[in-house]
This record gives structure tokens, sequence and C-alpha cells, in this order.
């Protein structure tokens, strides 16, 4: 099934005519309900690797450094992401 994107509602190009340079062509993806398996794709899953291989890894060292960074005006939450405080 092709399926398309309706035109634009308004003339970007015409609005913003400084930025009709900077325009590039973009693929639409239109992702739908599947059941791939483990051989159809690892996106969201577990990835295909041969039981009889081990997992690759590096066993060299490693310089940990001073920690993670925390830009002022950013906080950790309590389910440990940072987020942005916003002033104004």
């Amino acid at each position: 099934m092709t399926r398309t994107t309706p035109p634009r509602p308004v003339d970007l190009e015409a609005v913003f005519p400084d930025l009709a340079p900077l325009a590039r062509p973009a693929t639409r993806l239109h992702p739908s309900p599947g059941e791939p398996t483990a051989h159809d794709s690892s996106v969201g899953g577990p990835l295909l690797w041969p039981a009889s291989e081990p997992w690759p890894h590096c066993s060299g060292p490693h310089d940990e450094g001073p920690g993670p960074v925390v830009l002022p005006g950013t906080r950790i939450g309590t389910s440990g992401c940072c987020r942005l405080r916003m002033h104004g």
C-alpha cells in the first residue's frame, strides 16, 4: 500500500524565504504493528547473536574520569533522569 503525505497547509518557503536554500528531501515512515521475529529485526528486542560466540567486550583499562557532568540549572529527578529547570 502506498501512502502519501498531504500537501502542507502553509508554504513554508514563502513564509521563511531565508530557509529555502536549506530545504532537503525527507522520507516519512509509516510504521505499522507487526510481529517480527528475532530474525527480522533487533529494534526494541534482543540481538541475534550466535550462542557459540562470546559477547564482545573490552578488557583494557578505562579511565572513569571525574563522574557524571550535571549542568547548572538541572536537577536529578526521583527516576534518575535530569530535567531542565526553567526560570522566568
